[in-house]
């Protein structure tokens, strides 16, 4: 017969359980004064006689990575999922209407942009793995999840509660074990487009970009042996979400009896978030390289979220079953608190984001030739095309989406939707009622924000961005038709 305690044991439920146990675990462990061990969750190796393996990581250009002596960059945003989901939907778009995967020079990706940049990296050339299908169905994935039911791992416990393995480093397994399964930099083939993934100093504030030239001369170590992911994760370690990623700083000569030194890395949206500033130095060096007079076009794809509907407004309590492990609004701050320096970029571009409800203008050419130019600043200017979430809610570029025959009501829908989906690591929002959205849904409505982004925006003058791109490519190319002719 079973007893009263067993009948209420059994009715626990799972996460009241977990819970419980954490809270045990980090009682015991505080008051009995554990001792912290450092294990090598580093991960990076010291420069050795053998040279490194050519990758994809490289800030050098040369001629061959130049397409037709231009330099094309694409600048991917951060934003968590919504960000992964929509810049893999902008690269497929611009793929497909322009091939420019093939054509582009370098990729700079910040934070979850760097989930679908690092994919694209490593299986670009597979169509097997670089194919909306399977993109789509492994960037729809709830990583925070998976990062949660992680941490109850016997061997992640232990390690976590002794040792200086961190959350960061249980959501790296994670993106590790669905995306990039144990590979490394040397599994990215050299070649256009190069792939830099950016993260931020922690100790000095300032831009770390992951590539073989800031290895070799930073940390006197080789990129080509170091995990995917990890580079993935400093990207995206939010302060507060997550732990900083830490790799070695190795002695410039052997033998030295100085103390171990580390590089702390976190999440690169502090110092840009938009990931311009790494294609800005890319094209700046092309001049002092020999390689003069070189057209640049910057695609910049912006998950920035300009959000028409208050969150939890009808919530009391806005946490949800994570919120017991981590505050899951610091993702969705740190949007706001990133904003200032993002709208410095675009004004920068001169593509500046004021409001969603003027004309701002997303496509900007800087001279007829489009040519790099030095001032005396050492600053360089780039012709731009500004692809953004908040676009959608542009009057100007609703106008054009019902001229190619998107109802307004639909145009309406989407940008409001796409505009509220909130920086997290899993797809997760609600329709103008309050309803919870699949993640399917979700990923649907950011595919399609990018079709339509790409397809019918224009220029101040209505003239087609596509045409625009097309022309300035040159006339070698043999592009297909840019306009879409079904409805979506």
């Amino acid at each position: 017969m079973t007893s009263v305690l067993d009948t209420k044991a059994s009715m626990l439920s799972t996460r009241t359980v977990l819970l419980r146990l954490v809270t045990i675990i980090s009682f015991s462990l505080t008051t009995s004064g554990c001792a912290i061990f450092t294990i090598d969750t580093m991960h990076n190796q010291p420069l050795g006689p053998n040279p490194a393996q050519e990758t994809r990581a490289t800030m050098n250009v040369a001629g061959d990575d130049l397409y037709y002596g231009k330099f094309i960059g694409i600048a991917l945003s951060g934003g968590g999922s919504r960000a992964a989901n929509f810049s893999a939907a902008v690269m497929f778009e611009l793929d497909e209407q322009l091939q420019l995967l093939d054509k582009a020079t370098a990729i700079s990706s910040v934070s979850g942009s760097s989930l679908p940049a690092a994919y694209y990296g490593l299986y670009g050339r597979d169509t097997s793995r670089w194919n909306r299908d399977e993109v789509r169905t492994q960037m729809k994935k709830d990583f925070e999840e998976r990062w949660i039911w992680s941490w109850f791992l016997p061997q992640n416990a232990l390690r976590y509660w002794t040792t200086n393995f961190s959350r960061s480093d249980i959501m790296k397994d994670v993106l590790d074990s669905n995306l990039y399964h144990g590979s490394t930099f040397a599994n990215m083939s050299s070649g256009r487009p190069h792939v830099l993934i950016n993260s931020t100093s922690l100790a000095l504030g300032k831009k770390f970009i992951f590539s073989n030239e800031k290895f070799k001369k930073d940390l006197n170590s080789r990129i080509d042996t170091y995990p995917v992911a990890n580079a993935v994760m400093a990207s995206s370690a939010f302060p507060g979400a997550f732990h900083d990623m830490t790799l070695y700083k190795y002695a410039a000569s052997q033998g030295t009896s100085q103390e171990q030194e580390y590089e702390h890395l976190i999440d690169g949206g502090p110092f840009d978030n938009l990931g311009v500033t790494t294609l800005f130095k890319m094209a700046n060096s092309l001049p002092k390289t020999g390689i003069k007079e070189t057209k640049c076009l910057l695609f910049v794809v912006d998950a920035y979220p300009y959000p028409m509907k208050p969150m939890y407004i009808h919530t009391a309590d806005t946490r949800s079953f994570i919120d017991y492990f981590v505050d899951s609004n610091i993702a969705a701050a740190s949007d706001a608190l990133l904003s200032v320096r993002r709208s410095d970029l675009l004004d920068e571009l001169n593509v500046g984001f004021k409001d969603f409800d003027s004309n701002n203008e997303p496509f900007h050419l800087v001279s007829p030739d489009d040519e790099i130019l030095l001032d005396d600043d050492d600053k360089i200017y780039c012709g731009v095309w500004h692809i953004g979430l908040p676009r959608l809610l542009s009057p100007d570029f609703q106008k054009y989406a019902m001229q190619g025959g998107i109802p307004e009501d639909r145009i309406n829908e989407l940008a409001t939707i796409v505009n509220s989906i909130p920086t997290r690591y899993k797809l997760t929002g609600t329709d103008k009622d309050g309803k919870e959205i699949t993640a399917d849904k979700l990923q649907e409505y950011l595919f399609t924000a990018a079709r339509y982004l790409v397809n019918y925006d224009r220029d101040k003058n209505g003239k087609s961005v596509l045409e625009d791109v097309r022309e300035w490519l040159g006339s070698h190319d043999h592009p297909q038709s840019g306009w879409l002719e079904e409805s979506p």
